[in-house]
């Protein structure tokens, strides 16, 4: 927004009464009054201290990147940004910054898709000229971006997504948002990457437990919390007001120490968690040992865990066996890829894949050191009329074709359910072209197949093409980074169902 634009569009009466001294904001926008510093009641306070706006503008002038400004609804906060909107335009204050931006959240909410910088311009600043945006994007560091009305839309329930990831939050900043997510209707809150360590677990504690909060899923990943914060949280699930049932811990600098804290409260009795991840933490077997007493509790709800490149070996299959055998094992989602499982480990794993009852719908075993009898063991438990397996990833395994022949097999059984298969970059040739295609023409679930990364040629394009042509239900295959030549890509263009 240039400074002409702010002059026409800001500048103008507006009728909300405030408490700034009972005057209406364009009055003290207009005469230039002096907003003084407000109480947590919203009263003025004579203390001879910098006014608020005085603050903001000596805060931005510096190195401050973010300043954030509370108070209770109708203390005037929305009337200082205006001002302090108006005074850059009018040359007064923050002459740093080339352009400023005023957005309004009760407008911002109105929008239901994800957006960019550049479109959310464009949307709320249709007045700003389209040919000024790429100095806007080239010097990000010469704007200035004003969000105005967070909290109401926090408290009045307009607003129950808030995605804050990569900004920089910090544990200071999120302890002044605490106090406004405690009482609010947030249910989804993303965090991930926004320099939060183990004192932010304390103030998220006071969210989760308090009375009215309705947060059911919490995205903490990429934080340095460790597992003394880990701990904390851990503590909010034994709350009987923490309604959380989906939390995300990616790369959280967690380790097996916190695992057992974690189990205790997973069967707790109180805990509503239904998914978890974990993946990229120091995990080890031991951890996932702890995991798997809870795993086989009554009172344990626990639906998806992801324990994606976490350290582990075949040693902890045996636990996992042991937790997917239970009669009481609600897990039907398990991501173990980027371990190095192996032969013995994963055989474990097909045995209590075998047991009539078993849960497990999604099994991820990409990159796990898996071997061709480990492939045919799993061909013979899909086959078997007990599995309930529907998605299965078993790529980055060096198995060849006669290794995914088993797959294949598999699925082309009666009492197959795989919807999902992934194989990518297994060593797949066109030598397993016939039974692919024989295996997608009889499988009445298959749906979607990966298979990047193979050595597949130009001699196996139209049996494909013509397979998938002819399939009603299959809604995708997957053949990038083949070796494929450019001169048949006509033909695989053919079928819209074919990603190459």
């Amino acid at each position: 927004m240039d400074k002409d634009s702010v002059l026409i569009h800001i500048l103008k009466s507006k009728g909300t009464p405030t408490l700034l001294g009972g005057d209406l904001p364009f009055r003290v926008i207009n005469d230039n009054k002096y907003i003084s510093p407000l109480s947590a009641e919203g009263e003025v306070r004579e203390e001879n201290l910098p006014t608020v706006d005085q603050a903001i503008h000596t805060a931005l002038s510096g190195e401050n990147k973010t300043v954030i400004l509370i108070g209770s609804e109708g203390s005037g906060k929305t009337t200082t940004v205006e001002k302090l909107v108006v005074d850059w335009a009018k040359g007064v204050h923050l002459q740093n910054f080339e352009y400023v931006f005023h957005f309004r959240f009760k407008d911002l909410n109105a929008c239901e898709d994800a957006l960019s910088l550049e479109t959310l311009i464009q949307r709320c600043h249709h007045y700003f000229p389209p040919q000024s945006m790429h100095l806007v994007l080239q010097k990000p560091e010469d704007v200035l971006v004003v969000f105005d009305g967070l909290n109401e839309s926090l408290n009045r329930g307009i607003t129950t997504e808030l995605d804050l990831s990569y900004s920089r939050l910090g544990d200071e900043k999120f302890k002044i948002l605490c106090t406004g997510l405690r009482d609010c209707k947030i249910q989804e809150l993303c965090l991930q990457s926004c320099n939060l360590t183990e004192e932010s677990c304390e103030d998220l504690v006071s969210v989760l437990t308090s009375g009215t909060s309705q947060l059911c899923l919490l995205v903490m990943s990429f934080n340095k919390i460790g597992d003394q914060g880990f701990a904390k949280l851990c503590d909010a699930l034994h709350s009987p007001h923490c309604k959380l049932q989906e939390l995300k811990l990616d790369r959280c600098d967690l380790t097996e120490a916190s695992m057992k804290v974690f189990s205790a409260a997973l069967r707790s009795g109180q805990s509503e968690l239904k998914k978890v991840i974990l993946a990229r933490n120091t995990m080890d077997d031991s951890g996932v040992e702890a995991l798997c007493v809870s795993l086989q509790h009554p009172l344990c709800k626990l639906q998806s865990l992801n324990l994606y490149t976490c350290q582990l070996t075949g040693a902890c299959c045996s636990h996992l066996k042991e937790a997917l055998m239970s009669e009481y094992c609600t897990l039907s989602e398990l991501e173990l890829s980027v371990n190095e499982l192996g032969q013995e480990g994963a055989l474990l794993l097909c045995q209590a894949l075998r047991r009539p009852g078993c849960p497990l719908e999604k099994l991820g075993l990409t990159r796990c050191e898996l071997t061709r009898p480990v492939f045919e063991e799993l061909g013979s438990v899909l086959k078997s009329g007990t599995s309930q397996l529907k998605s299965l990833s078993v790529g980055l395994n060096k198995v060849g074709d006669q290794g995914v022949k088993h797959l294949w097999d598999a699925v082309a059984h009666p009492s197959c359910l795989l919807e999902e298969l992934d194989v990518e970059m297994t060593q797949l040739t066109n030598a397993c072209v016939e039974d692919l295609c024989t295996a997608i023409r009889a499988s009445k679930t298959l749906k979607k197949l990966e298979m990047r990364n193979n050595s597949l040629t130009d001699a196996s394009i139209p049996a494909l093409v013509q397979v998938m042509q002819d399939s009603h239900g299959m809604q995708e295959m997957n053949l990038k980074y083949n070796d494929f030549s450019e001169d048949l890509f006509e033909m695989l263009e053919k079928c819209t169902k074919i990603i190459y």
